[in-house]
């Protein structure tokens, strides 16, 4: 090609595509990169743009936190060539139903060309990126999770995960960020027992996540979420200060006993003695392992003779080691003489 013919090739190209990007530098994933950003409100960008490698977004409902993290997945894996990531719900059924479809959205929106798995549940990038989503709803769970190398992982609703939930972000999710200096998420809304290492983290003071937090109502895709809120909360005489309002929609911690147990009646389900004299009562002690959230210890006493099951003794510490948690059956077994003992292990297995 002789220089005249290069010249003109080169304005008819800077005339269709403009300017030349300079020599060595590639602006496509710059560009990708923003297109990716453009229906994402502030809020949602603030979380994905955090360098930091630990986040938070603690969110009501409706609040797009599922769109952020789809955005987030996708941006990643396409900045990042032969990378991986994870999205992880409670089940499997539910990361399928929540972010599967909406992977597919944002593929056929921005044109990624993705490969998508629906059998396995992972889709493949021209890039050779992969993002794959799984449920962790117990240890059996979380062991498939080892041994793999992620650059970002979304872990979602986790304010519903059990006490397994810090083995899996400890010992299980943590070290599958080392290759890549990877980053992991954890978004959810608040739950009402206000426990676990979600609450926690977001929670507490010295922390090493970085938190972030926003409602429905900065949610600019759902602009009559206000009306929607009001007309509900006067159906069902709720005020502000109700507590399945300020969690579910204002996305604040706020405990409620009504939500985690039965409702008690003095009349029905309060008591000073068993009817010993009357019946031959059998004992039976329940365990539930902890250790930040407390080691908690139930008696219950029934008899074949009667419908109903009375508790006659509990006990909970936080901290306590295995020499501990024995001490303590051997004692409780001296006073009672079960007929059965059960230990839920959770993450403790």
């Amino acid at each position: 090609m002789n220089v005249l013919k290069a010249r003109t090739v080169l304005k008819e190209y800077t005339k269709r595509f403009g300017d030349l990007p300079p020599i060595g530098k590639d602006t496509r994933h710059t560009e990708r990169s923003t297109q990716f950003f453009k229906d994402c409100f502030q809020e949602q960008i603030d979380f994905i743009s955090d360098p930091s490698k630990l986040k938070t977004a603690l969110c009501s409902r409706r609040a797009g936190k599922t769109h952020a993290a789809a955005v987030y997945l996708l941006k990643e894996m396409v900045e990042h060539p032969g990378s991986e990531a994870a999205y992880i719900a409670l089940t499997r059924s539910n990361a399928k139903r929540v972010m599967w479809p909406k992977l597919k959205q944002l593929s056929h929106q921005y044109s990624l060309g993705l490969h998508f798995n629906n059998s396995e549940l992972f889709c493949t990038f021209p890039n050779q990126s992969v993002i794959y989503l799984t449920g962790a709803n117990d240890s059996a769970d979380v062991d498939k999770l080892r041994g793999s190398a992620f650059r970002l992982v979304v872990l979602d609703e986790c304010a519903s995960f059990g006490r397994h939930m810090d083995e899996l972000v400890e010992e299980a999710l943590e070290p599958t960020l080392i290759d890549c200096d990877g980053t992991l998420c954890m978004i959810g809304t608040p739950n009402a027992s206000c426990s676990g290492i979600f609450f926690r983290m977001t929670t507490m003071e010295n922390t090493d996540y970085s938190n972030h937090a926003w409602k429905i109502m900065e949610n600019p895709h759902i602009p009559h979420a206000g009306d929607w809120l009001d007309q509900r909360m006067g159906r069902r005489g709720w005020g502000d200060d109700h507590p399945v309002f300020l969690r579910e929609w204002r996305g604040k911690w706020v405990r409620s006993a009504d939500s985690l147990v039965y409702r008690i009646f003095e009349d029905k389900n309060i008591y000073e003695t068993l009817p010993i004299d009357d019946f031959d009562f059998e004992y039976i002690l329940g365990v539930d392992l902890g250790f930040e959230d407390a080691t908690a210890f139930t008696v219950v006493a029934f008899s074949r003779d009667l419908p109903f099951l009375y508790l006659v003794d509990e006990f909970k510490a936080s901290h306590m080691i295995p020499t501990e948690i024995a001490q303590h059956i051997r004692q409780l077994t001296n006073i009672y003489e079960f007929i059965k003992i059960v230990v839920y292990t959770g993450g403790l297995g």
